[in-house]
Order: structure tokens, then C-alpha cells, then sequence
């Protein structure tokens, strides 16, 4: 099997999935790595083979500098700059390229797309390794896959701790989920008693489970700018990034694309100093700080702000990334007697400037929630979210309550969520379907959700976890023979 592994700086995924790679060779199966940049090389430099082989898009990129002509013409019909967005968010959050015109971000698209097509009109990929899709980079190794009908293998995190499953698609097999659930309720499907004795005791401590990357919000939240920034790990990358300038010369960030070396690094720092200057404030914005303070008789939908720029999002929401148009356009839908509770995400509080919160807290019917309320608290006192993608829609359903969606889930063909083509529905569905509850038990829901994913936890470090590179390297292995 020839398998195409896409590695960028995304942090720490290249030595995870160089790894992969090494033990996928060691099975016989040819490995070519496609990078996005010279800088994710200089990154991972030692984490490579001498004899593998390496396709680095940026030196592609530099050959044709000014191409903005597509050698798959058939693609000109297709929404290109729907699928660069992702990209585009974020380089126009970090404030990246700058000084860049269309002519650079078509080349960026043209150049990308190309670059892809002559991988995989000469090396007979016949699988692509990445995450899912969350940028252009993976969007054009899957479009241009599709051409060549290579399949796409993409390890995506889920809300079930300890598991991860494959997406082949930018958008979750939704449809598998309930498929699986009914026909384990008719008895065409077993689950094994071990699957069962997990999901009895994830299910009896639903309300007390946490994410693993929420708790890991709210201890970064109280980490402090100088033990962040200020330590030798930095020293070490600063350095690092100063030999790749040497090596590579300046005008080298032209090429790449996602993370302009140092020019990132300066965002990050300069972004994360603003929220912490803002935190204070914002905490004197919220209007409600403890769950002690809701009234157990009001009727409340929720809707928890989410955090940008995200693939989860600007790939499978690209029109909802307004967080303040979303809230809005929500409260001026709701029935009178309804209140909106936003609930602010650690992950992205104090990033949003305060007249953001300002603004939100001057709807009428709206209510801002602390970042540390506890989610499903919150959702135990609701008639149930309104949501563009986030997992608190699944932990609504979980707990009998009605979720009302705008964006792509996992969990949108759940018949207790209610799936709008826009704001101006929401009305009428939560007046005609807030109480039509369907009986789904929700055990068995997360028991055909469990049998969707694979044992496994989707998180990078340095320190490599070597069974997960072994459940990947089998799985990906058994999927291409069956």
C-alpha cells in the first residue's frame, strides 16, 4: 500500500505521525510524506529516514510564485474559496500576510491544488493519513484524492474520552451512528458486555465527567504570561527559528503560507497578552457567575459561544463564525417568555474584545455565563441548546433535552435534534418542537456512538504514545484490505 502521510505545524503532530510512518515502512507499505512547509521540515528534520521521501508544498510553491492557473480544470466549478476559508480565518485573525492581495491567495489555491495533483498523478497513492480535514492543505489532498479515488483516513478527537475515530470525509458519517443504534434496539447488532460495562459507567457519570481538554483550559487560564513565555523551552525555539532565517533566508515566510515563522509566534504572544489584560473586566460582565443564581423557574435555551479560529467551525459552519450575529439573530427568534444563557468557553474567553461582552449583555432577553459554570448544570435547568457545532448539543440529547443545530455534528441525525437552514426557523420549531421529546435511550445512543470509534486518545505530545501509533498503523491497514 502506498500511503500519503500530510504533516504541517499543527503542534506536535509530526512526531506521531512520522512515527506512523516508520512503522508502516517496517510492514512493507511505501510511505511518502507531504509537508507544507520548509518549516515543519526544519521542525521535525530529525524525526525522518534518510531515505524518505519527503514533497515539501512551500518549495513547490516557490517554483511558481505568481501561478494562479489550476491544472484540474473540472475544479474551476467547485466553491475554492469556500474551501480556502479556514485558512483565511485564521491567517486574518493572526493578522498574517498583510500586505498580501488576491493574486497571492489565489497562487496560495492554485499552487496547493497543483502541487497535489502531481503527487498523485505519479506515486499511486491509495491512502491519505492526516487528521480531519480542518485547513485547505488537507482539503486539497482530499479533492484532489477524490479525482484519483484515494481514500481519506482522517484521525478525528471525539466527545467519548479515550476514543477517536476515522472521519473519510470533512464531515462526520452521522447517519452510521443512528444506523448502529437501531439496530442494536432491534437486536441485529451486539454489543459486548465490555462495551456495555463502559458505556453504564460513563453514562452514571455523565454529569460529573469534564472533557480532558476543558480541565486543560482552565489551568491554562490560570497560567501566568511569564512562566509561559519566559523560560527555556522559548529561549530554544527563538534560537531555533533564528538558524531556520539563516538557512532559509526571510523571504522564506512568502512560501509559507499557514504559520509565517516568528510572525505566528508574535500573534500568539500578543493575543494572549490582550486576554489577559481583558479577564477582569470580562468578569465583571457576566451576569450570572454560579448556578446558584439561575431561576429554577424560568425557561432557558443556552448557547455556548465557541472557539475561533476552529476547523469545528470555519470548515463545517463557515456562515456562523460570528459569534455576536450568532447571538443575536438567536435572542430576536425566541419565544417571549424564553431567556438566551451564553455561555462564555474557556478556551475562548478574553479573546473577543469587551465590547463584545458588552454588546451581548445589552440583549434583553440574554444572559452571560461565567466560563466556569458548569456545562451540564447549565443544560440540567434548560429546555436544551441552540448550537452551531459544539459537543454541548450532544450532551442536551444525552440528557432528554432538545437541541436545535445550525452547523455539521456527529450527532445531527439524532432524532431529538432539530437541524435549521437559518435563524429565521427557530421560531416556529421551538414553539411546534421544544417538548416533542422522542424516546431514545441514551445508553444505547452512546453505545452504537462507542462502536463509531476506536480506543485511542487523538493528542500530541512529544512523548509518543506508542499504542496509539499502533492502533493507527492496524486500522489503517484492515480498512485498506477490507
Amino acid at each position: 500500500m502506498n500511503i500519503l502521510i500530510l504533516i504541517n505545524q499543527a503542534p506536535n503532530y509530526g512526531y506521531t505521525y512520522t512515527k506512523i510512518g516508520k512503522r508502516l515502512k517496517k510492514q512493507g507499505h511505501k510511505i511518502t510524506y507531504a509537508l507544507d512547509s520548509t518549516l515543519t521540515f526544519w521542525d521535525y528534520k530529525d524525526c525522518f529516514d534518510k531515505d524518505d521521501e519527503i514533497l515539501i508544498f512551500s518549495d513547490y510553491f516557490k517554483k511558481y510564485p505568481n501561478n494562479i492557473e489550476i491544472k484540474s480544470k473540472e475544479l474551476y466549478n467547485k466553491n475554492l474559496w469556500m474551501l480556502f476559508f479556514s485558512d483565511f480565518e485564521r491567517i486574518n485573525m493572526y493578522g498574517l500576510h498583510k500586505a498580501k492581495g488576491v493574486e497571492y491567495f489565489k497562487s496560495v489555491i492554485a499552487n496547493l491544488l497543483n502541487f497535489f495533483e502531481e503527487i498523485f498523478s505519479t506515486k499511486q497513492i491509495h491512502t491519505i493519513l492526516y487528521e480531519g480535514i480542518t485547513n485547505f492543505f488537507a482539503y486539497s489532498a482530499y479533492t484532489i484524492g477524490q479525482k484519483y479515488q484515494v481514500n481519506y483516513f482522517g484521525i478525528t478527537a471525539t466527545a467519548l474520552p479515550n476514543r477517536f475515530c476515522v472521519e473519510p470525509n470533512p464531515f462526520y458519517d452521522s447517519k452510521s451512528i443512528m444506523d448502529n443504534y437501531y439496530k442494536i434496539t432491534k437486536g441485529e447488532l451486539q454489543v459486548d458486555e465490555k462495551d456495555k460495562k463502559w458505556v453504564d459507567g460513563y453514562y452514571n457519570n455523565f454529569i460529573a465527567i469534564e472533557p480532558d481538554y476543558m480541565k486543560n483550559e482552565r489551568k491554562l487560564l490560570n497560567i501566568s504570561l511569564f512562566s509561559k513565555y519566559f523560560n527555556t523551552s522559548k529561549v530554544f525555539q527563538i534560537l531555533s527559528l533564528l538558524k531556520y532565517f539563516l538557512t532559509y533566508g526571510i523571504n522564506e515566510n512568502r512560501y509559507n503560507f499557514q504559520n509565517p515563522a516568528l510572525k505566528i509566534n508574535l500573534a500568539y504572544f500578543k493575543r494572549n497578552i490582550r486576554r489577559k489584560i481583558r479577564l477582569g473586566r470580562i468578569n465583571s460582565l457576566y451576569s450570572i457567575k454560579d448556578i446558584e443564581e439561575i431561576n429554577t423557574n424560568g425557561k432557558y435555551l443556552i448557547y455556548p459561544i465557541h472557539f475561533h479560529p476552529e476547523s469545528s467551525t470555519s470548515v463545517l459552519a463557515p456562515q456562523h463564525i460570528d459569534e455576536y450575529y450568532n447571538i443575536l439573530n438567536i435572542a430576536i427568534q425566541l419565544p417571549y417568555c424564553y431567556t438566551l444563557l451564553v455561555k462564555e468557553h474557556p478556551s475562548a474567553v478574553g479573546f473577543s474584545e469587551i465590547d463584545f461582552y458588552k454588546k451581548i449583555k445589552a440583549i434583553p432577553n440574554v444572559k452571560l455565563v461565567h466560563h466556569n459554570v458548569k456545562a451540564k448544570q447549565l443544560i440540567k435547568l434548560s429546555k436544551g441548546v441552540i448550537t452551531i457545532t459544539n459537543t454541548m448539543g450532544y450532551e442536551s440529547l444525552i440528557m432528554g433535552k432538545k437541541t436545535f443545530l445550525l452547523g455539521r455534528v456527529f450527532y445531527e441525525t439524532h432524532p431529538n435534534c432539530v437541524v435549521l437552514n437559518g435563524f429565521n426557523q427557530l421560531f416556529d420549531k421551538i414553539t411546534t418542537e421544544i417538548d416533542k421529546i422522542d424516546s431514545i435511550d441514551p445508553k444505547k445512543y452512546i453505545q452504537a456512538y462507542l462502536l463509531y470509534t476506536h480506543k485511542g486518545t487523538a493528542v500530541y505530545e512529544k512523548k509518543v504514545n506508542d499504542n496509539f501509533v499502533n492502533e493507527i498503523s492496524q486500522l489503517i491497514v484492515r480498512r485498506f484490505e477490507s
